[in-house]
Formats: structure tokens, C-alpha cells, sequence
């Protein structure tokens, strides 16, 4: 048995609590390009975008722009995951990140600026995903996942090779 939602919760707030957009893709900027806009209109967006504290994205707007997770670089996937994270285990988002997190053929760039204490805080969440209900189709992807990428020994992930 894993750590309780609330351990993990913890664990993905102090592992995330100082993450910065940057140049990274926004929320709303990974909207515009889900829904092919112009540069224009992508460049406007990411105005709107959050870019300072993750803490400050509502669960409305997560859930509104929850395709974003397709369209983030590796800062901006660092930067939202951890809100995406706390939505699920607090079962308030639409669609949890467990997906993009185990998608690994695609999606393996998208965590190359992770630092170890934040990929150890998403493992955590995927272990508690494996003990959540609604989870139970993804069960054998997300073991796939942490036997793989998200693998550690001791406290150390091991990186796979490319």
C-alpha cells in the first residue's frame, strides 16, 4: 500500500511549490494551439496564461483547458502538472494527468526538466492511481510506466535509455 492521497498531495506541493512558467507553454496558449488558432490569437492567449504560481489556476480553468496537457513543452508540462495532480487526487478535474504521465513513446520530452524531487511526487501520485477507483483500465499502463521510466531504486529514478 502506498502513501495516503494526503501524503502524496503534500508530497507534490513541496516538490512543485517554487515551479515558474518561463517561456514554457501556458494554459490558454496550449488551448489556442488545440484549437489551431493563429499566432495572434495564441500570442493574446498567453497573456491570460498564468505564468507566476501554479497555485493560482482555479480547477475551472483546469478542466476547461485540459487538452493543454497534449500541447505543453517540458517547462510548461513542470509548471501545470502539479495543479492537473491535485485536481485529481481531490477528485475535482474532469481528466486526470495519469494519461499524458504514462504515454511514453510521445510524451518522454515533456519531462526532461523535471528535477528528481518532483519526479518522485508524480511516481507517488501514479502509485495512488493504481489504488483509486477509475483508474482501473489504465492499471496495467501505469504499472508499465513505473517499472520503466518512472522506476527508482533507493530514492533514485533511473533514466531510461533513449
Amino acid at each position: 500500500m502506498g502513501l495516503s492521497k494526503q501524503a502524496v498531495r503534500s508530497l507534490v506541493i513541496e516538490a512543485f511549490k517554487d515551479v515558474r512558467l518561463g517561456d514554457g507553454i501556458g494554459l490558454w496558449e496550449g488551448q489556442g494551439h488545440d484549437d489551431y488558432e493563429d499566432e495572434m490569437t495564441i500570442k493574446k492567449l498567453r497573456e491570460k496564461d498564468e505564468k507566476q504560481d501554479w497555485h493560482c489556476i482555479s480547477v475551472e480553468t483546469l478542466n476547461r483547458c485540459e487538452s493543454s496537457l497534449s500541447f505543453f513543452d517540458a517547462d510548461g508540462m513542470r509548471f501545470h502538472i502539479a495543479a492537473f495532480i491535485l485536481a485529481d487526487l481531490d477528485g475535482k478535474a474532469n481528466c486526470g494527468p495519469a494519461y499524458q504521465l504514462t504515454q511514453l513513446e510521445w510524451n518522454r520530452d515533456k519531462f526532461s526538466t523535471l528535477n528528481q524531487s518532483q519526479r518522485v511526487a508524480i511516481r507517488r501520485y501514479l502509485e495512488q492511481c493504481l489504488e483509486s477507483e477509475g483508474y482501473e483500465f489504465e492499471h496495467d499502463v501505469i504499472v508499465n510506466a513505473l517499472s520503466s521510466f518512472w522506476k527508482m531504486t533507493g530514492c533514485r529514478l533511473l533514466q531510461p535509455n533513449r
